[in-house]
């Protein structure tokens, strides 16, 4: 087990972070994976695929006279289920009349907390018309609300760097994800100002301006595209190399997708290969 510090939070918590692979549930959970997937969100009304799917949620709703407001449960994982966290807050928001939300902390907090002994909720309010949720931040703007990438206060763009060792389709692909990212979540007010931002954070790291404007053009045909035609490809693995780019998009049309091989890593380098028995040889007799 290792810990990952919540630098963000104040007392600086750390996050317990352990690798179920090799475990005894490791398999099984590798064939529940596929069936569970497919129902997720089909169960509760209140799952969020994602900040898209939130997003598209809010679109319509009228926040005048209304507070942003979301809730967290503390420690849910190790605590209890998902299920009964639900239930927890239905219980509680239906005590409520319609008028009264949202409410004040003293309030709505007590109640989401004296349903269930183990279920704890924290609460953050609003500021100055803004609530970070998800990869987004939510922003109030009279009847409608508005919406723009969220980063942390913590956030560094500790990302890949031009000329590091990574192939250029790993490094094109995150490129075209921040960009994607900013045209899936932005509000067309925030939207140059995002871009304007992503470009300047991959200048520093060495990437050239055609680069850059070259990703954003492919992100944009990425968000313009509608029923993309799903077909069953096969996939070559190959070494990275700088070749490898040229011919996977001249394999692309062809229905074969590759797959870069990283080479040996520093742990096979160092790590013996022959096997030492640890009993000598009996001589012969």
């Amino acid at each position: 087990m290792k810990g990952l510090p919540k630098i963000h939070k104040p007392g600086i918590p750390l996050r317990p972070i352990t690798s179920g692979i090799g475990c005894a549930t490791h398999r099984s959970t590798k064939v529940l994976a596929k069936p569970l997937s497919s129902v997720l969100g089909s169960i509760s009304g209140t799952h969020l695929r994602n900040s898209t799917n939130m997003i598209e949620r809010l679109s319509n709703v009228d926040f005048s006279g209304k507070k942003l407001v979301s809730y967290d449960i503390t420690s849910l994982f190790t605590h209890v289920s998902t299920d009964a966290a639900v239930n927890a807050i239905k219980e509680a928001v239906h005590r409520i009349s319609e008028e009264n939300l949202p409410t004040d902390e003293g309030d709505i907090l007590s109640k989401l907390n004296k349903v269930v002994r183990n279920i704890q909720f924290t609460m953050e309010v609003e500021s100055h018309g803004r609530l970070p949720f998800l990869d987004s931040e939510i922003i109030r703007n009279g009847k409608e609300a508005l919406f723009r990438v969220y980063r942390k206060p913590t956030n560094k763009d500790d990302l890949i760097h031009y000329y590091s060792a990574h192939d250029e389709r790993t490094k094109t692909g995150v490129v075209i994800g921040f960009f994607l990212r900013a045209l899936r979540i932005c509000s067309q007010k925030f939207l140059d100002e995002e871009i304007s931002l992503i470009k300047t954070i991959f200048r520093k790291l060495g990437y050239p301006e055609a680069f850059l404007s070259t990703s954003l053009k492919k992100a944009q045909n990425i968000r313009r595209r509608k029923d993309p035609v799903k077909r069953d490809r096969q996939y070559l693995i190959v070494p990275g190399s700088n070749l490898t780019h040229t011919l996977g998009a001249a394999l692309w049309p062809l229905g074969l997708e590759t797959i870069n091989d990283t080479g040996k890593k520093i742990r096979n380098l160092v790590t013996p290969t022959t096997k030492v028995s640890a009993h000598p040889p009996s001589s012969p007799a």
